[in-house]
């Protein structure tokens, strides 16, 4: 048999687990409006290193070039993350 406080405890893992959820969603969300390469590229900012990227893969790299082609870019930023502890922090 159950004891009551076996079936609070599991509800408050429960409630733990609904609220990570959310907060984990919530976070996604919010790093991904962050890292909206519009915002970047209107900008003439480069601060997720795509040149970088680029040009570590392109011979003759033009970085007049690049600044054009920048600006057009069509990037997505999927943000992956887990929560693996909640807190208060000083």
């Amino acid at each position: 048999m159950r004891s009551e406080l076996d079936i609070v405890l599991r509800d408050a893992q429960a409630s733990r687990r609904m609220y990570l959820a959310v907060v984990d969603g919530k976070a996604k969300e919010v790093l991904e409006k962050s890292f909206s390469s519009e915002k970047f590229q209107t900008e003439g900012i480069d601060p997720l290193g795509l040149g970088d990227f680029v040009r570590s893969k392109t011979r003759n790299w033009n970085e007049e070039k690049w600044k054009r082609e920048y600006g057009l870019l069509n990037v997505k930023v999927n943000v992956k993350m887990e929560i693996e502890e909640t807190g208060i922090t000083q």
